[in-house]
């Protein structure tokens, strides 16, 4: 696909795969542009993401299966019945397995909350995950000793967590900082990350370059953070309150 056919593509609904609380998903569907482009959420239980749906106003969908390929082969056929164009995995636990990854090459994205290939979602052999579970990928962040974390956006691929980066994001922790406060501040920058790819998306603008490689049509490289750049003023804007854990 070149520039010329990510513009005339008229873009398709987008499915939001979430088990967690969906802290991310609320906020950032607080949005019209968000929510008018996200079709709905699926969920693999009954969890606080398909309140989250509720609330905005979105269809939701609870497949249940305790094996990960017909899990996959369930949401695979709901994105074929509701012609979904991309699916986005974000605070969602389980695998994708199966033809859904084939499918929809390039159209399956995964939030992940440091910057791949450090940190993944998956237990290797560092003690970093001796320590804390895989999914404590924050926890390990700080434990380690890292000065920089932040955001990545990937395609999902048969692999975990090993699909290409499409945008990431930096944020740099200084010495003696609170710790809920890093949350807090990396947690903007996942909100903006998520805004920001579900827009150009919704725009046409994210297409495999000779059909391989994630290109964001028109992209910029000016921020120090962001790579791509954001680009909505309100998205930049974005900064919610910190409100300490009591």
């Amino acid at each position: 696909m070149n520039d010329a056919q990510a513009r005339s593509s008229t873009p398709e609904p987008i499915l939001i795969a979430c088990n967690s609380r969906g802290r991310l998903l609320d906020a950032c569907l607080d949005f019209a542009a968000v929510r008018g482009t996200v079709w709905g959420i699926v969920s693999d239980r009954q969890s606080a993401s398909i309140s989250v749906a509720e609330r905005h106003g979105l269809r939701h969908f609870t497949a249940r299966d305790d094996n990960d390929e017909r899990l996959s082969d369930e949401i695979f056929a709901l994105c074929t019945r509701e012609k979904i164009g991309h699916l986005i995995s974000t605070g969602y636990t389980r695998i994708f397995k199966g033809k859904i990854i084939d499918a929809y090459k390039g159209r399956m994205l995964n939030s992940h909350f440091s910057i791949l290939p450090a940190f993944p979602g998956r237990r290797n052999s560092d003690w970093t995950t001796a320590k804390h579970a895989p999914r404590s990928i924050f926890e390990r962040t700080v434990e380690f000793g890292a000065r920089i974390t932040g955001n990545t956006i990937h395609l999902i691929d048969h692999t975990i967590d090993g699909g290409t980066p499409v945008m990431q994001s930096s944020l740099v922790i200084p010495y003696g900082e609170d710790p809920g406060y890093t949350r807090h501040r990396l947690f903007i920058q996942e909100c903006q990350c998520m805004m920001q790819i579900i827009i150009w998306i919704a725009n046409g603008r994210l297409f495999l370059d000779r059909g391989k490689t994630p290109r964001i049509m028109d992209a910029k490289f000016d921020s120090p953070s962001f790579s791509p750049a954001l680009e909505e003023a309100w998205i930049v804007g974005f900064n919610p309150p910190y409100l300490p854990q009591t």
